[in-house]
């Protein structure tokens, strides 16, 4: 994500030597016939290559789910004219949409479920992974299914691994502790422990954020997604 492979191994020495030129944290004051004469040093496909190369060392180096990310992102591509791929825009889509979960008024989903008298859906996911932390700190598949975020409950509706129906649901005051680690997020409710594990684990640790404060929710601004391929 965010470089382009190239078969030119020289490309891979010679960019150790461009970057002392041109690097992330000098292009953003480069003007543009300024960068035009690099392009024409380095060649045109080498060019390339070495602006998506010094644009992913830029987000490694500044990466935050922060509005001034996302503007100085989006002016960044626009200046290095870069086209993202699918999956590079889904990666910005993300960050941006666990930006507005942390400050914008939330968003409220139609839901079968049977939902308490104001009760309203933020978060719904059809395909999330349920583990369990056992007493030796082992972890349990415990079922696949849907995942509910309202403003008062943690609904989980599912079929475990013999297929059968798998509901587990608990107001948002009962938990005591939410934070992301390696593989999923980590939800303590009492003595029972859960791994939710979905596409965007940063989308639920910031709505849990929102919804449970700093006290309860360990939520690093900087934290790399894991669907950032290094």
């Amino acid at each position: 994500m965010f470089s382009r492979l190239t078969k030119d191994i020289i490309f891979y020495l010679k960019r150790e030597e461009w970057k002392f030129a041109l690097n992330e944290d000098n292009f953003k004051y480069k003007p543009r016939f300024v960068l035009y004469r690099y392009q024409k040093k380095m060649g045109t496909e080498n060019f390339r290559n070495f602006k998506y190369w010094i644009f992913k060392r830029w987000i490694l180096k500044n990466f935050a789910y922060t509005q001034d990310f996302i503007h100085r992102f989006y002016k960044y591509q626009r200046k290095l004219d870069l086209v993202l791929t699918g999956r590079e825009q889904e990666f910005i889509y993300n960050v941006e949409e666990v930006n507005f979960t942390l400050w914008r008024s939330l968003k409220v989903l139609p839901v079968a479920f049977d939902l308490q008298p104001k009760e309203k859906c933020h978060f719904k996911n059809n395909a999330v992974n349920i583990h369990l932390f056992t007493t030796h700190k082992d972890i349990k598949f415990f079922c696949k299914g849907v995942l509910l975020i309202t403003n008062k409950r943690f609904i989980i509706d599912g079929l475990d691994k013999n297929n059968n129906k798998k509901v587990v649901q608990f107001n948002l005051t009962d938990i005591s502790n939410v934070e992301f680690i390696d593989i999923g997020v980590k939800i303590t409710v009492g003595k029972q422990t859960y791994l939710i594990r979905e596409n965007n684990h940063m989308l639920i640790l910031a709505l849990l954020y929102r919804c449970l404060g700093h006290k309860k929710v360990i939520f690093d601004l900087k934290k790399i997604p894991l669907n950032f391929k290094f």
